[in-house]
């Protein structure tokens, strides 16, 4: 949920397990015992964004309408600003844009860390890719993806500085997670509300009551992604513009009035609110 520097990304095809449209997917991402639901989470995400740049000019739908003023408030150009990006991320599905400017990663076996005296560089360290072919810098990446610090992130972006290309690494502890039985993605959560499952264990695994609002209850697997997918140079290059505290519904609605536009979980938390609007559910 961070976004890490990097100096230069040079592609090599050789390593991509998967290549769709104006991304690649790493082989580590499509590891059985991940079952599909990286790749699912990743695709998901992608079509939210499309759903939201499609149904933006909806004006007949009062929800929609609605969604936009909570999470982005009134303002035209900032409102334009926001849609920016889920027109660009809807563009990833085009077959005409460039192969390298988007990969995703579930492995961080191919970084290290050196140091670098670099005078723009205050944190003293720079993250280096073996894989991808070039530093990148600033900071230790792998720091960012330690469980045993505080607000450890569950993902976080690489940009590069001179290209318009971007990396998304998914960390392990939060791939640890796709490995068991809890409920880990909004759309099988969806499914299992919708369906004769058996909700008793369904609470058990994911209880509303653990949520500060609805809105975090339903924040899964693919809106982390899309939060990632907003902070790419493809999509426009959101921020985290409050920290930490920009982070989970309440943040959002608080952000609405000043920069939210620019918020990465402002931007997820839309394109996870069309898909429950989508689904049926109001939002209030």
């Amino acid at each position: 949920m961070r976004i890490a520097s990097l100096c230069r990304l040079i592609p090599l095809l050789l390593y991509s397990a998967k290549l769709s449209s104006a991304y690649f997917i790493h082989e580590s991402c499509t590891e059985e015992v991940y079952g599909g639901k990286v790749v699912k989470a990743i695709q998901t995400a992608i079509q939210w964004a499309a759903d939201a740049d499609t149904q933006w000019d909806d004006n007949d739908d009062v929800d929609i309408k609605n969604l936009k003023k909570w999470v982005f408030g009134k303002d035209p150009n900032k409102l334009a600003t926001a849609r920016s990006f889920f027109t660009n991320i809807r563009a990833l599905t085009q077959t005409n844009v460039e192969t390298d400017d988007l990969w995703f990663l579930c492995t961080s076996e191919y970084q290290f860390v050196a140091t670098d005296d670099s005078p723009d560089n205050p944190s003293g360290v720079i993250t280096i890719n073996t894989l991808m072919g070039g530093p990148f810098a600033p900071g230790d990446g792998n720091k960012l993806c330690d469980k045993n610090q505080d607000n450890p992130a569950m993902a976080y972006t690489g940009v590069s500085r001179f290209r318009r290309s971007s990396y998304i690494l998914f960390c392990d502890w939060y791939l640890d997670l796709l490995k068991g039985d809890d409920i880990m993605s909004t759309e099988v959560l969806l499914e299992k509300l919708d369906g004769d499952g058996d909700k008793g264990a369904l609470t058990a695994q994911r209880n509303p009551n653990d949520f500060p609002s609805p809105m975090d209850y339903f924040a899964m697997f693919e809106t982390t992604a899309l939060h990632e997918l907003t902070h790419t140079h493809k999509a426009g290059g959101s921020a985290d513009v409050d920290g930490v505290d920009s982070y989970g519904w309440a943040n959002v609605r608080r952000l609405a009035a000043t920069n939210g536009y620019m918020n990465a979980d402002s931007l997820a938390f839309f394109g996870l609110g069309v898909r429950l609007i989508n689904e049926g559910y109001q939002l209030k």
